[in-house]
């Protein structure tokens, strides 16, 4: 995911997809992509197609401002169910199939002139088809213009009231923060701004709880041709079990202080009644009680 500020023109198009999407010494070119602010209009789409096929979504906006784009890699086993998508080009809305399995991806632009009252009525449109789709596995990605922890996620002294509309709203739908909860204390930016010296991190990926059982990485990339850095997030919807299978604690309990304590003190308890136990055996033992110790998130 990458806010690639304008690819209306022809030649910084070609090379920002060169760059991201078959990257020169690399076979690993991603299966999902959404760049945001595009500044794409329908008379590009016949461009768009012919490079990544049929399968590849628009939310069009004009040769200068807005426009979101969500395409797949033509070997990758996926199918749009169905899909929303904003005529002014801030957010496209995908129900899909991928290897057999439901996603909902949300790929979202909010320009940071936009208004509060606009913010909030986008926002209750898309959870209004988010919802409609009834998936269990969502997932939003894009440049939301907004911040969701002052302290550590820009360099900016005076938070917005649009910042404090954001995080309501990701509480609300029960939405993690994916970079965040595998990088709980790094300080790293998605967007530079020149003039002012402004750092923040605009780009993100949020995801419903039941996402962390398939998401393993997240990491943010160089900006190229753009004051905005990639976002790359790696997940597997499919996961190869043999015998009696295996269970993961889901990463987004890690994020929450009062279910590491449960957990933290359940561990203790365990060793200390059962001191003289081997430590493999206590292990599993350990293993045992976790998953049996719900989680109230």
């Amino acid at each position: 995911s990458c806010n690639v500020r304008g690819i209306a023109d022809f030649q910084k198009r070609g090379s920002v997809v060169d760059h991201f999407i078959y990257p020169k010494g690399s076979n690993k070119r991603p299966d999902i992509f959404s760049f945001q602010e595009t500044h794409s209009t329908p008379e590009v789409t016949g461009w768009w197609d012919s490079t990544f096929g049929q399968n590849t979504l628009y939310a069009h906006g004009t040769n200068s401002a807005r426009g979101v784009l969500l395409g797949f890699n033509p070997k990758l086993d996926v199918t749009v169910v169905d899909s929303s998508t904003d005529s002014e080009g801030r957010y496209i809305v995908a129900n899909l199939k991928v290897q057999g399995e439901s996603l909902t991806i949300v790929a979202v632009y909010f320009e940071p002139d936009l208004s509060d009252q606009a913010v909030v009525r986008l926002w209750t449109k898309i959870t209004k088809i988010v919802h409609k789709y009834e998936n269990s596995r969502v997932m939003f990605c894009g440049d939301f213009n907004a911040i969701l922890n002052q302290n550590i996620d820009t360099n900016q002294r005076y938070p917005k009231n649009r910042d404090r509309l954001f995080r309501e709203f990701v509480e609300m739908q029960e939405l993690t923060d994916v970079w965040r909860v595998l990088h709980p204390q790094e300080k790293r930016y998605t967007c530079f701004t020149k003039g002012t010296g402004t750092m923040a991190r605009l780009d993100l990926c949020l995801a419903s709880p039941e996402m962390f059982t398939y998401i393993t990485e997240a990491s943010i990339g160089a900006a190229f041709k753009s004051d905005h850095s990639p976002l790359y997030v790696q997940l597997s919807l499919q996961e190869e079990v043999s015998g009696r299978g295996f269970w993961r604690l889901p990463n987004y309990l890690l994020g929450d202080p009062k279910y590491k304590q449960t957990i933290s003190d359940l561990i203790t308890e365990l060793v200390q009644l059962n001191v003289e136990a081997d430590p493999s055996v206590l292990w599993d033992t350990v293993k045992a009680c976790i998953r049996g110790n719900p989680s109230d998130t």
